[in-house]
């Protein structure tokens, strides 16, 4: 929770910086007017330290989801600031330490991931390296493509970790950002844990390159069709499907008959973990 936090915080950030760095130098006015005005009095120094403890005891809270902890902070704050005399000085040294505390830990945690988004890309590219692609050309091309925010639901280091995945299960490289699209979709509209997804879509986009069953720019529909008409829970669908991915891979089915007979064995009620034993006898009625 605290990862995810952090990298819609730094992604929104970023983009806030692309897009209006005015209103981040504006930002950073006020905030500085404001320190200056809350310099004039006690109270209002007081009440400034109260508000950033409020803060980020809300902050420690929505991270640990545990009350006790933030409870313990803000009481823990709120008896610090009564217990000095706010002067200028005291005022300006508090703020200082804690902004540069912040400033610092944002530092940090942002090379971290810069370094952990640069692992998971070479890792990836070293794979993908093997069909065609150099090993600086495969980095050039995935960076662009863990970079391209089409939608907006997953962060960069989760669009790497499914690139990755993708590249590990030999999904081609044409058809990666396409997948990664979908897997984004299917994220937005099931809130279904993204690598779940990310290895159901991959043996689907599998397929495109053996068979040529479906044109390659209508799996993401073709995909959120069956889910979306499914009356089963997505959760079911995509169990379903990954107990029966072996009837894909060996075409026993195509991409389009398979996903429909999923979701109809869904629809009749047959558990998810059994649509691989329905599949496979109605494989043999047809044979």
């Amino acid at each position: 929770m605290a990862l995810k936090s952090q990298l819609l915080f730094y992604r929104y950030f970023l983009t806030l910086s692309e897009i209006a760095p005015q209103v981040v130098y504006a930002s950073v006015f006020l905030v500085s007017l404001f320190l200056w005005v809350l310099m004039w009095s006690t109270t209002l120094m007081t009440a400034g330290v109260l508000i950033v403890v409020f803060v980020f005891s809300l902050v420690i809270y929505v991270h640990t989801k545990n009350f006790g902890e933030a409870a313990l902070a803000l009481v823990g704050g709120v008896f610090a600031a009564y217990s000095i005399n706010w002067t200028p000085p005291a005022f300006w040294a508090f703020t200082f330490i804690w902004v540069t505390f912040v400033l610092l830990v944002f530092l940090i945690e942002s090379v971290k991931l810069a370094a952990r988004l640069e692992d998971l890309v070479r890792s990836s590219a070293l794979k993908l390296s093997n069909t065609g692609l150099s090993f600086e050309e495969s980095i050039s091309y995935l960076s662009k493509i863990v970079k391209q925010q089409n939608i907006g639901t997953l962060g960069q280091i989760e669009r790497a970790e499914i690139v990755q995945a993708f590249c590990y299960r030999g999904v081609q490289h044409q058809v990666v950002g396409e997948a990664l699209s979908t897997v984004e979709k299917l994220h937005l509209v099931t809130d279904l844990p993204y690598l779940s997804l990310a290895n159901a879509v991959a043996d689907i986009y599998r397929v495109p390159a053996v068979s040529g069953d479906v044109e390659e720019g209508n799996l993401a529909d073709l995909i959120y069709e069956n889910v979306r008409n499914c009356f089963a829970a997505p959760r079911d669908f995509l169990e379903a499907v990954s107990t029966s991915r072996h009837l894909l891979l060996s075409q026993s089915y195509n991409i389009e008959s398979f996903l429909n007979e999923v979701r109809s064995a869904l629809d009749r009620g047959i558990a998810p973990g059994n649509v691989s034993t329905e599949l496979e006898l109605m494989s043999k009625k047809v044979s």
